[in-house]
């Protein structure tokens, strides 16, 4: 079970069978609201990452203490950020960090919002893959109030949620919208009485907590495949490209065909064995990744065929999924591998990205 200590602008608590569901309560340090300081908004963009490591939890709850949800950030912060460019920059970090963790967790997480909630809570209340909003709660994105663009998370989900006009309305103009409102344009999944907030919110958390673990999360993943679009950072670019550069040049002594085994399936072997040509795919890859409702799976296929006199390519296979026109294969390309980079032995590499 992961130690939590260090979050000191948390309330965390488990419940549920085998303490399953952790329970995050957002502290308000002023005795009214929960407001974002230097220490809590980087909690806040942190913790997700421990509950994704955490194999004891199955569900979180996200909820603010005192009179509301989330506060935004205090004015300490905001003071430093407009006068230090090494905090703002920061914060900046952070505030991305906050999106894609909060995304990029596989542990379901249910967010239980009432009273005010603006600000970096927000940001995790509204991309919680169950957000339950009281009917009374105000949620306003304040950016443009402040002289500053919508374009974190509002950018990314808020066309998703309710579509582009009232995106556009809500953001520009920053007009406060009710839980009930919330619900009745999509922004929310739920409004509920205030008195049934923390209830309702507590019930789905434990219907998550008992259902299939692998299901849920990998249900989680696929669906937010829509986000990771929208922000123009998919996971399966990022580990293409760490998986290249952190390979030295293959040779016969270094390939992992020379120590033995006719086969290999590892991943560095296989890029190390393409070599020259890992910056080609590599382009390739990143290119196809940004265009709008384009591939979200793709093998690659190192052919070495027994006879040295055949020429080995490399096979890259795209299957387009999760847009609005049906799946379909793309085109396969193909690849020349010069025979001088490979060992002797024939041998056949597979990645799933």
């Amino acid at each position: 079970m992961t130690d939590y200590s260090r979050y000191q602008t948390f309330h965390i608590t488990r419940r549920g069978k085998d303490g399953g569901v952790i329970d995050l309560q957002m502290k308000a340090a002023n005795g009214k609201l929960p407001t974002a300081g230097h220490d809590g908004h980087w909690e806040l963009s942190e913790i997700w990452r421990d509950i994704d490591k955490d194999d004891s939890v199955r569900c979180a709850v996200l909820r603010g203490e005192g009179m509301g949800f989330s506060g935004g950030g205090d004015l300490a912060l905001v003071q430093d950020m407009a006068s230090d460019f090494a905090v703002r920059t920061r914060v900046w970090k952070e505030a991305r960090d906050l999106v894609y963790n909060v995304i990029n967790c596989d542990k379901p997480i249910v967010s239980a919002m009432h009273g005010p909630a603006v600000g970096a809570g927000l940001v995790a209340g509204l991309l919680a893959d169950i957000s339950i909003a009281a009917r009374s709660a105000k949620i306003v994105d304040g950016h443009t109030r402040l002289g500053v663009a919508a374009g974190d998370h509002a950018a990314i989900c808020w066309p998703l949620l309710c579509g582009m006009a009232k995106a556009k309305y809500y953001l520009m103009l920053c007009e406060p919208i009710t839980g009930e409102e919330a619900e009745r344009i999509g922004l929310v999944s739920l409004a509920v009485d205030d008195d049934q907030l923390l209830d309702k919110a507590y019930e789905v958390a434990d219907k998550l907590a008992a259902g299939s673990t692998t299901a849920v999360r990998w249900t989680k993943y696929s669906l937010n495949n829509w986000y990771r679009q929208a922000g123009r950072a998919s996971t399966p670019r990022w580990r293409w490209s760490s998986w290249a550069s952190a390979v030295p040049t293959c040779t016969r002594a270094s390939h992992p065909c020379a120590s033995g085994g006719g086969r290999t399936t590892d991943r560095r072997g296989l890029v190390a064995a393409l070599a020259s040509g890992w910056r080609w795919l590599r382009c390739f890859l990143i290119d196809s990744w940004l265009r709008p409702s384009y591939l979200v799976w793709t093998s690659i296929f190192l052919e070495i065929p027994p006879s040295a006199q055949a020429t080995p390519v490399v096979r890259v296979e795209t299957v387009q999924v999760l847009s609005q026109a049906p799946a379909r294969f793309l085109p396969t390309r193909r690849l020349e591998v010069p025979q001088t980079l490979l060992c002797g032995r024939p041998c056949v590499g597979v990645a799933f990205f």
